[in-house]
């Protein structure tokens, strides 16, 4: 197949241009050439999204358009334009952020919620762009899902993933919970260890990206997070110490008490969103989490690796940077006082009165 890759230079775009070459597909990157390495076996197209005379040296006809690197409107509005005739489909990933009942439902469906979106006006008032977009990313690519439709109505993949996760994650979220349990100190566990948690190694949407361009899908939106088979944060923990052979003692710590120490969800604790994000709008707790439906994506063919594999190429590409400790994640500092102070209050709970 012949494969035009918007992006690609990284993570997610990465995998999924190694994983077409694997497969013996033609991969045309189109870049703005600020990446010092590409994948092996790509042609390298340098060239500015937003002028459509990039795309006149593209003189070639494309199986598929796969676009990584959308984030406005106006971007995504020029490559469709200039790719409507030339390409058999266009693939955008677009994000699960893109709902606007993110934290109040369970169970989230493509075409049951309502979406994030931004008026014109509002994009010029806040000087958006596809480098600037802040607080409204999630606003930006509800427009661009809207643009590609409109361009390519019968034959558009719009993926809306959740948390990627791998090797070269430049954020280092995920890998934060494989680095953390390789420490020997008493590590600091967020919640209840029964919340299901959600993500997925980009080295499988690539893999069934590959799948996906064979199968004929002619117009489809669907969540692409994982695993598939569902995990819960105690799961994942226990998994990531298997595989790395890690005996690091682990303590639950009840979510108020983490808001009372000013532990910051998601940013410091990876994964972690506290039950009061979950609160509808009358106060209450929805039923079950907050978890967005796969049933679509496994109807066309979403398989997720077993996370073992996952934490240990993540060990594995971590120990190869030389570093000390993830960006991302709680100080091993503050950690240590915050279970002091837990187990302190613990003592003295169980003192008798």
């Amino acid at each position: 197949m012949n494969i035009l890759l918007l992006g690609g230079t990284r993570f997610l775009g990465k995998a999924i241009a190694e994983a077409f070459v694997a497969n013996g597909d033609n991969v045309t990157l189109l870049h703005r050439g600020k990446s010092t390495t590409l994948p092996e076996g790509v042609t390298s197209v340098i060239g500015d999204r937003h002028d459509v005379h990039t795309f006149d040296s593209l003189q070639e006809e494309w199986d598929m358009v796969i676009d990584t690197c959308g984030y406005h409107p106006d971007a995504v509005r020029t490559s469709v334009n200039a790719l409507q005739k030339a390409s058999k489909q266009y693939l955008f990933i677009s994000t699960i952020s893109v709902y606007e009942e993110f934290a109040i439902a369970n169970n989230l469906e493509e075409d049951d919620a309502a979406l994030l979106t931004i008026s014109d006006a509002q994009m010029e008032q806040e000087g958006l762009s596809n480098d600037k977009f802040g607080k409204f990313y999630g606003h930006l690519k509800t427009r661009c899902e809207e643009v590609v439709r409109e361009g390519f109505p019968n034959n558009h993949l719009i993926l809306r993933p959740g948390l990627l996760v791998g090797p070269y994650d430049v954020t280092d979220r995920f890998t934060y919970w494989a680095w953390r349990v390789q420490q020997e100190a008493e590590m600091l566990a967020p919640g209840r260890p029964d919340k299901q948690v959600q993500f997925i190694d980009v080295r499988d949407i690539a893999d069934w990206l590959v799948r996906l361009s064979r199968n004929d899908v002619k117009a489809a939106t669907m969540n692409v997070i994982g695993p598939t088979k569902g995990i819960t944060m105690e799961q994942l923990i226990e998994k990531a110490k298997q595989a790395t052979g890690s005996s690091t003692p682990v303590t639950w710590v009840e979510e108020t008490f983490l808001k009372e120490q000013g532990v910051h969800p998601w940013l410091e604790m990876p994964l972690w969103l506290p039950e009061s994000f979950s609160l509808r709008e009358d106060g209450r707790l929805p039923e079950g989490e907050i978890v967005f439906s796969l049933d679509r994506a496994i109807e066309y063919g979403l398989q997720t690796r077993p996370v073992e594999d996952t934490i240990r190429d993540l060990v594995t590409w971590w120990d190869t940077l030389g570093k000390s400790e993830p960006g991302a994640g709680i100080a091993l500092s503050k950690e240590t006082l915050v279970l002091q102070e837990w187990h302190a209050k613990q003592e003295a709970t169980e003192q008798p009165s």
